[in-house]
């Protein structure tokens, strides 16, 4: 009986906070759904219950309390209504909407997957502090479109970067591309490749650029200089 009990004693010691949740897999999901307070819809609790399982099932038999509370945020949806309706709560600017196409099925891994600049801290930069009196005539809104009308074409143009993580590539040269249309009072209005430029990194390009998980946004602004250069 001491024996028994010594065994037992020394398994919870070695397995520490590990868990099977595969074994109790509606029960740990809903734990975790309780902990985080999500409100889903039907079809979206679906949706990331079988994410959830699908990405358990390919971990160790035993994973940590706090790897299986990770995989379940990253394995749900992306977009939720709850989340969609909460925005529309809060402002009147735009509407949000849950009928985002491919995205509507994406996890927020995939999601995240498309963003991931690294970016570099910045040194030597002295915080400019503005008097009431600078401020005070703001206006309330601002769309550069309006305020810029013969860069409205630039501006305004939406580009699509599919399932590629290449935000490093196309924050830049969509940046750019606006800056250099209003610095020559709208005589520039040709749209910079964001493909070329991410071409620039054939190994890594839909993977952040310059490392796994992340581009970096120096190197980015630098690419867009050079694809400039070419283009003209």
């Amino acid at each position: 009986m001491v024996r028994y009990l010594f065994a037992i004693s020394i398994g919870w010691f070695l397995c520490g906070t590990s868990v099977s949740p595969i074994r109790n897999l509606r029960s740990t999901f809903d734990d975790l759904k309780a902990q985080k307070g999500l409100v889903y819809t039907p079809e979206e609790e679906a949706q990331h219950l079988a994410r959830f399982e699908e990405d358990l099932k390919a971990q160790a038999e035993f994973i940590s309390t706090e790897d299986v509370a990770e995989l379940y945020d990253e394995t749900r949806p992306a977009i939720m209504q709850s989340f969609v309706d909460e925005i529309n709560s809060k402002q009147k600017t735009w509407t949000a909407s849950i009928e985002q196409g491919r995205f509507k099925t994406f996890s927020l891994h995939d999601a995240k997957r498309l963003c991931g600049t690294l970016l570099e801290a910045a040194s030597g930069l002295t915080k400019k502090v503005y008097a009431p009196e600078e401020l005070k005539d703001l206006p309330t809104d601002f769309d550069a479109r309006s305020g810029f009308p013969k860069c409205s074409g630039v501006i305004g143009h939406i580009r699509d970067q599919s399932a590629c993580g290449s935000c490093w590539a196309f924050g830049p040269t969509e940046a750019f591309n606006d800056r250099l249309c209003i610095k020559s009072d709208g005589n520039y209005t040709a749209l910079l490749s964001a493909g070329e430029m991410n071409a620039c990194a054939p190994s890594l390009g839909c993977e952040g650029g310059c490392g796994r998980g992340g581009g970096c946004m120096t190197q980015g602004s630098q690419l867009a200089e050079i694809t400039l250069l070419r283009e003209r």
